[in-house]
């Protein structure tokens, strides 16, 4: 049956998760209505994906799907990137990253962007911030048609920009269950902003560069 489905984009988990499911009804170890019902939902949510939302290396330094509107967090004063709070949750089989606020450091005091998606995601917030004298110099993206998870590298601060010889890295947040993977930033440039899509949810994350305005 899935042999005569026009070549779509599938991530690895699904293309796991429908070979399970075809296994499961040719053994008939759990009941047709519950497998149909199942097999039905990812299928959908995997054409719906070929369809509306491609992923792979963007073309405007967004990395994730196409839908949702675009935003970028940029706060008024010269800022830089310290930390993020992140909401996760469910997402299929695997779980994922619901929506994020970007944690900044600016000359009056710590400024706090606004919710990027919140979804339905029930894992509560996490908060990383980075240690004094650091700031985030990479985030390391887990991703398909939406964000699925992230850790961050926090670099030291020195001399307006941030030393990659100087570095430690946070947890892993969300899950690890994305196709794709890339780093944003990670060249020694202060993130001064956040950019991405979002819908109900985050779809999509990016960041914005430059010199860190905390210089002497």
């Amino acid at each position: 049956m899935l042999a005569e489905l026009p070549p779509i984009r599938m991530s690895g988990n699904r293309k796991l998760l429908l070979h399970r499911l075809m296994r499961l009804m040719d053994e008939q170890k759990v009941r047709w209505p519950l497998l149909s019902a199942i097999f039905i939902i990812v299928v959908g949510q995997t054409l719906s994906t070929a369809l509306c939302a491609e992923t792979g290396k963007p073309d405007d330094g967004l990395y994730g799907g196409k839908l949702g509107i675009v935003f970028r967090d940029v706060p008024k004063e010269p800022a830089i990137l310290t930390g993020l709070i992140a909401r996760t949750g469910p997402y299929g089989p695997w779980g994922g990253l619901y929506g994020i606020r970007g944690i900044f450091e600016t000359s009056s005091g710590t400024w706090i962007g606004p919710v990027r998606g919140e979804g339905a995601g029930s894992g509560g917030e996490i908060r990383v911030e980075a240690k004094p004298g650091y700031a985030v110099g990479a985030i390391e993206l887990k991703y398909d048609d939406r964000p699925h998870g992230l850790r961050l590298t926090f670099m030291r601060k020195k001399d307006g920009r941030l030393d990659p010889g100087d570095k430690y890295r946070s947890r892993w947040i969300g899950a690890r269950s994305g196709e794709h993977e890339a780093s944003l930033g990670g060249n020694g440039k202060a993130i001064t902003g956040l950019s991405g899509r979002m819908a109900n949810d985050l779809h999509a994350l990016g960041v914005l560069q430059g010199e860190d305005p905390s210089k002497d």
